[in-house]
């Protein structure tokens, strides 16, 4: 399968305090950026194939001599850079034109170009079984968190997968991390920052997707949307996984599929200071 990492994000938040670069993905852990410890990760994985970096092009000239990993440039939301980095992988493997550091520059509208315009593009991308997307801003990934991860989501069947940590297997490994968590009837859980999804159900459920997203500084716009009885059962700690799943394949018209993990490094992002010194501790001396 292929992978997306998704690193289009500018360093204009709580981390700009820690470090001047333009985006997220560019602050150093050592003496690599961010981003690269989870291309590492996903190099070092069996199960994947190519690997596009949806981020700042300045990363090019870092993977020139891995023909595995292209770097594209971003949307201006999280939906638009999706869109960026399917357009890239709609282009064959091995193609020499256009260069692999250059397949897009324009966000939205070489993706509409490349994706959608392009039927060959569009079908080539959507036969594909499987894409796992991955947010680059994961520094402690590693190959055998991923694989464990993709063989717990082949006992399942469905068409975009989910990881779900628990709060004391995250505290357990890592006693100073500050997550948020949820209160379900399973326990206490947290997100993760990445998911397998089936690239045929990308396209109808990239609207609703739009939409979340215009809508999540609304709580009752985005309560509406989710409907007051979920919000009902979310507020009393009655909701279970499975009713989660059914209320996102609902909406989204797929199989979504919840899948526990024990490994807290799919979750732990860095979007503040307290996470990029835990973060850097826990590497320190494997950043060479």
């Amino acid at each position: 399968m292929d992978a997306l990492v998704l690193a289009a994000g500018p360093n204009n938040g709580r981390l700009r305090s820690c470090h001047t670069a333009s985006m997220e993905a560019l602050i150093p852990i050592g003496r690599r950026p961010m981003v690269d410890y989870v291309v590492q990760a996903l190099r070092h994985c069996r199960e994947i194939n190519r690997i596009v970096v949806v981020g700042p092009l300045a990363l090019s000239d870092y993977y020139l001599e891995d023909q595995r990993v292209t770097v594209v440039s971003g949307g201006k939301d999280p939906i638009e850079s999706l869109q960026c980095g399917l357009a890239a992988l709609a282009v064959p493997a091995g193609r020499t034109e256009p260069a692999k550091h250059d397949v897009l520059t324009d966000g939205a509208v070489l993706a509409d170009q490349a994706f959608s315009a392009s039927d060959k593009g569009r079908d080539r991308c959507e036969k594909a079984d499987q894409l796992l997307v991955v947010t680059g801003d994961l520094p402690l990934l590693t190959p055998q968190v991923l694989e464990a991860f993709l063989h717990a989501c082949r006992s399942r069947e469905g068409d975009v997968f989910y990881p779900v940590v628990r709060r004391e297997d995250c505290e357990r490994r890592y006693p100073d991390v500050r997550r948020t968590y949820v209160r379900l009837q399973e326990g206490w859980v947290t997100g993760g920052n990445l998911l397998l999804i089936r690239p045929s159900v990308i396209p109808r459920a990239l609207t609703r997707a739009r939409r979340f997203v215009r809508l999540r500084k609304s709580p009752l716009a985005l309560s509406r949307l989710l409907g007051w009885s979920f919000l009902i059962r979310f507020l009393l700690r009655r909701l279970t996984i499975a009713q989660v799943e059914a209320r996102v394949s609902e909406l989204f018209r797929l199989r979504a599929v919840g899948v526990l993990s024990s490994s807290p490094e799919l979750g732990i992002d860095v979007d503040k200071p307290s996470d990029l010194e835990l973060v850097r501790r826990c590497l320190a001396g494997l950043s060479s």
